[in-house]
């Protein structure tokens, strides 16, 4: 694939830009434009629709474009669910995704927890993870710090 976008860019050529006259990269696959000066960034809009049945999908496009982006400017905090929702599983596909989690914290009742310890097990734990938890806190400090 590499090498025939190597070839592709090899076949490319120059032509001048008609606005600012720099020398602007020619392919025919693709909209020529001039980062020199923006000529033709934007050439047009989009082409007519090839029929009653494209028309139609491409209003309900635009439709479903500006209600989701309605949508997103009212609640921020909503994009991070519908993005977990389409994405299904994310890193660890053991465990429910995120949005489904937060839904069920959302619609659930307060429980008692299944599992207790006593404080001496707790302070156990707590002594087991110290050195592992020293060592992560000195990582992401360092990380952070660049």
């Amino acid at each position: 694939m590499r090498d025939q976008l190597t070839a592709a860019a090899r076949q490319s050529k120059a032509r001048p830009c008609p606005q600012c006259g720099a020398d602007t990269p020619y392919d025919e696959r693709f909209v020529m434009w001039c980062a020199a000066c923006d000529w033709n960034v934007d050439p047009g809009g989009a082409e007519p629709a090839r029929g009653r049945f494209e028309e139609m999908q491409r209003r309900l496009a635009h439709r479903y474009g500006e209600q989701l982006h309605a949508e997103l400017l009212a609640d921020p905090d909503a994009a991070k669910g519908r993005v977990a929702a389409l994405r299904g599983h994310s890193v660890d596909a053991t465990h429910p995704p995120t949005h489904l989690r937060r839904h069920l914290i959302e619609a659930g009742e307060p429980a008692a927890a299944a599992v207790v310890i006593d404080p001496g097990a707790a302070a156990s734990i707590a002594a087991e993870l110290a050195p592992a938890r020293e060592t992560v806190a000195r990582a992401v400090i360092r990380d952070l710090a660049g």
